[in-house]
């Protein structure tokens, strides 16, 4: 009998070794499904988010050298979308640009077409690494939310604009790149009348054939920098106080229109009137998706 017990227990010593062992391994499953893999999740989406931006950077320096040096071309080799993302020119953002004379405005377009300065990476993740109806900066302060580099109410910032944004409750994030405009002005008293010449430098993206987005991941490019293009206004005669206000509406359909006046201006004492010419100054991309 006392032998017939001990074969038992040898029995079923190895059954229940292998049941604990099978309950270890399922808690351990379930301890990396619940806490591991999210983390490893949320740390993917961060790296392929900041690949991202940094793909663009170097695209941003390219296209400086181009400015600075005269370089004519350049190819930039596998711009950085991860497994499902897309390369893309921004052709739905849209500026505005209106002067005031007093209240009255005066539109520029005819002086000022359609240009595009954004280029974007869409992504999706898996995590809310960016919170939805958000955006983050990437290059200078928090508070960016303006147009003009140095504009008459406003500090230094950079020119190169890289922000993320998740604007709907989705989990795509879009990296972009943009280009603030670079204002300046200058005037001088003729006659007893001041004389304003306002000079905008700004920088135009066209897609070569018509293609504006990738058709797979890390996709070629070629820009091709065709120098500046520059449209000049008549001069405007003004009575009244000066303004010129520009209205920035992003791609985001829930988005506003960002408006900003970067110069305004009293007509000084002792004057009768002054006048203002803008000269519109593009520095023109063609930029081939391959």
């Amino acid at each position: 009998m006392i032998d017939r017990l001990r074969r038992y227990k040898r029995c079923v010593s190895p059954v229940v070794t292998m049941l604990f062992l099978f309950v270890v391994l399922l808690v351990g499953i379930s301890i990396s499904l619940t806490i591991i893999y999210p983390q490893t999740q949320e740390l993917n989406d961060q790296m392929e988010l900041s690949t991202a931006g940094t793909s663009l950077l170097n695209l941003d320096n390219a296209i400086k050298e181009m400015i600075i040096n005269g370089v004519d071309s350049q190819t930039i080799k596998g711009i950085y979308t991860g497994s499902f993302g897309t390369f893309a020119l921004d052709q739905t953002s849209q500026m505005q640009f209106v002067m005031y004379n007093g209240i009255i405005p005066i539109n520029l377009t005819q002086y000022n077409p359609t240009y595009h300065n954004r280029l974007q990476i869409f992504q999706t993740i898996n995590q809310e690494v960016v919170a939805p109806n958000s955006h983050s900066y990437l290059v200078g302060g928090s508070n960016q939310d303006y147009l003009f580099l140095n504009s008459s109410t406003r500090s230094l910032a950079p020119w190169t604009i890289l922000n993320q944004t998740r604007p709907t409750n989705s989990l795509d994030v879009i990296t972009s790149l943009s280009y603030r405009i670079l204002i300046d002005s200058q005037s001088y008293i003729s006659d007893s009348n001041l004389n304003v010449t306002v000079s905008l430098q700004l920088v135009n993206f066209i897609p070569v054939n018509g293609k504006t987005a990738a058709n797979s991941a890390d996709p070629d490019i070629i820009i091709d920098y065709k120098g500046i293009v520059t449209n000049s206004s008549n001069w405007f005669s003004f009575t009244d106080d000066f303004t010129l206000q520009s209205a920035l509406t992003l791609s985001d359909p829930s988005s506003t229109p960002s408006i900003e006046l970067p110069i305004s201006q009293d007509i000084p004492p002792g004057l009768f009137t002054y006048y203002v010419k803008f000269i519109f100054n593009f520095h023109v991309f063609e930029i081939q998706i391959l």
